[in-house]
């Protein structure tokens, strides 16, 4: 994969690193990898169902917290570009996320770890070492109904998420608890 810098006319906005986004998962060829654990149906194709999700995954790219910061992302230009102007609304990604089956979502993730070892593989080819670093950190939340918000030890509401990261920054693992739960669990 080689990336190539031209001088450019117009308005650059924060999401311009996204490209190089696009260019490892289109060069890592992830698509063809988990288009089949993508839900399908009702007027829902692979490739429409594939569009939403690597929607979601620039949009957490460029730090969304929660599904309703799609509809500010949506707004970028270079957001919209890059999904092929085919954004939609926040409450459609929500509805689109409920569409995974538990069995999907266990081979989507499985796979997702799969693709990241090749990427780190790809990348470093030479290191043999394979260090994991656990982290567990809390997400303050503001919504007023939302699954799995409690209060933690410092009294607010909030999520908990625990991550499995290599020493390159790969990411294996992530899963969201509830804001109560203490990281040693």
């Amino acid at each position: 994969m080689a990336t190539k810098f031209e001088k450019a006319k117009g308005d650059y906005t924060s999401f311009g690193g996204l490209k190089l986004f696009e260019q490892v998962i289109r060069g890592g060829k992830l698509k063809p990898r988990i288009r089949d654990y993508m839900p399908t149906g009702q007027r829902m194709t692979a490739e429409k169902s594939y569009n939403k999700f690597q929607a979601l995954i620039y949009g957490m790219i460029v730090g969304n917290d929660c599904i309703r910061d799609m509809d500010e992302v949506t707004r970028d230009p270079i957001f919209d570009a890059l999904c092929g102007q085919k954004t939609y609304t926040s409450q459609s990604y929500g509805q689109f996320l409920t569409m995974f089956s538990a069995g999907q979502a266990r081979k989507l993730n499985e796979e997702l770890r799969n693709y990241a070892l090749r990427l780190r593989q790809a990348a470093f080819p030479k290191d043999h070492d394979f260090i994991l670093d656990i982290d567990s950190t809390l997400h303050k939340q503001y919504a007023k109904k939302m699954e799995g918000v409690e209060s933690t030890y410092e009294n607010y509401s909030a999520l908990s998420s625990l991550h499995v990261y290599d020493q390159h920054g790969f990411q294996y693992h992530l899963d969201v608890r509830s804001g109560a739960t203490h990281t040693a669990k």
